[in-house]
């Protein structure tokens, strides 16, 4: 009987390109293996009892013992490395394979330090490793299955969860429990899977990896493919991002505005500032926009049209408030509105102002009397 994966129906976001590479590279050790033969190998192979070599941590990953070792272990590796990297991409997933194998290799030679004699080479611990990460994130999806038996073959599909379950923990689980646990293939095998399902929950809960609800705890939980609520980080991810958006928004709108104030369009450079003050949250003018913006209306003869500028002067500036109350005193009075005028004046200090501003503040006081006398009807004026 023959029988192996092939494939998945688990989304597949990336080409596995990582993949490929991986199985190229252990072809290639393989050959190279050969070619030098088992006593130039040694010093690659993971030794028991030897002390702790991290270059075999690495290179007895890619070593295998006979075509056969590595033929299998390349076709579970294909079905269960679509699964990982496809939901994580070549950058991530070529790391996280020699990051598994690594791991794994470490505590294996930690706890065969008082061997007298063994080692261990290729890549099923790592294998494994995705094998039970792949039934954390995609619990419910299926392995494309080949069976040879009798002369004749079937094809088949069998969900992730069952599988590795069965297959690769169970089935070793059992080999191990028969061994009494010493350390041997399964023992190794179940490892692997140890170091796998570890790094699948912790990148699964860090957010690091999106399975949009199909992996295991949603499976437990009974949300299986739930729209997913955002995570903490994605959410500050967004924000940020909205962030920065909206302030490179903010600097070309601000440079549009200053062109236009250069060119004295004070209307265009209005209308552009009230958009602004409506669609982007916290837009303020600086206070030598807003005093451009001011004298360009006034130059254009709507200074009128500037009068909600001076007010927000005024509750946010005070280095010319005297002449800005002054200008919107006589705005007031040009609208008819003597008793709002007399209020923006009785703001002003009771001392005489400096220079022209006093003449000035007379005529408007004189204007007010004049239009009082004259009937002038207004409402209740604005505390400005």
């Amino acid at each position: 009987m023959f029988f192996f994966p092939y494939g998945t129906d688990a989304p597949v976001y990336y080409f596995p390109w990582g993949t490929i590479g991986l199985i190229v590279v252990n072809v290639l050790a393989f050959a190279a293996m050969v070619a030098a033969g088992p006593e130039a190998s040694l010093l690659y192979v993971l030794q028991y009892g030897d002390g702790l070599h991290p270059l075999q941590w690495v290179t007895s990953n890619f070593m295998h013992g006979d075509i056969f070792h590595l033929v299998g272990n390349m076709v579970f590796l294909w079905s269960f490395a679509l699964v990982v990297e496809g939901k994580l991409g070549p950058v991530v997933f070529v790391p996280l394979y020699l990051g598994l194998g690594i791991t794994e290799c470490a505590i294996e030679q930690v706890v065969t330090l008082n061997f007298d004699e063994g080692a261990s080479i290729g890549a099923s611990s790592i294998v494994c490793g995705l094998a039970a990460m792949s039934m954390i994130w995609a619990p419910r999806n299926d392995l494309h299955c080949f069976l040879l038996a009798a002369f004749r073959y079937f094809t088949f599909d069998v969900p992730i969860l069952g599988f590795v379950a069965f297959y690769v923990i169970g089935q070793e689980l059992a080999f191990a429990a028969l061994n009494e646990f010493q350390v041997s293939g399964p023992v190794l095998h179940l490892f692997g899977a140890t170091v796998g399902l570890v790094a699948g929950i912790v990148m699964l809960k860090a957010g690091w990896v999106d399975c949009e609800n199909w992996d295991l705890f949603a499976l437990w939980q009974g949300r299986l493919g739930e729209a997913p609520q955002k995570s903490t980080r994605a959410l500050q991810k967004e924000q940020a991002t909205r962030d920065e958006q909206q302030a490179k928004n903010r600097s070309t709108a601000r440079e549009t505005l200053r062109l236009m104030l250069r060119d004295g369009n004070g209307t265009l450079a209005l209308a552009l500032h009230e958009k602004l003050a409506r669609t982007e949250a916290g837009w303020q003018l600086e206070e030598s926009e807003l005093l451009a913006l001011l004298d360009a209306l006034g130059k254009q003869q709507q200074a009128a049209r500037g009068m909600p500028l001076l007010v927000e002067y005024l509750q946010r500036f005070t280095s010319r408030e005297v002449p800005v109350r002054l200008k919107l005193a006589q705005l007031s009075l040009e609208q008819g509105r003597p008793t709002q005028a007399l209020r923006v004046l009785q703001k002003l200090p009771d001392k005489p102002l400096a220079g022209r501003f006093e003449a000035l503040r007379q005529r408007l006081l004189a204007a007010i009397d004049h239009q009082r006398e004259a009937g002038a009807v207004e409402f209740e004026a604005e505390d400005w």
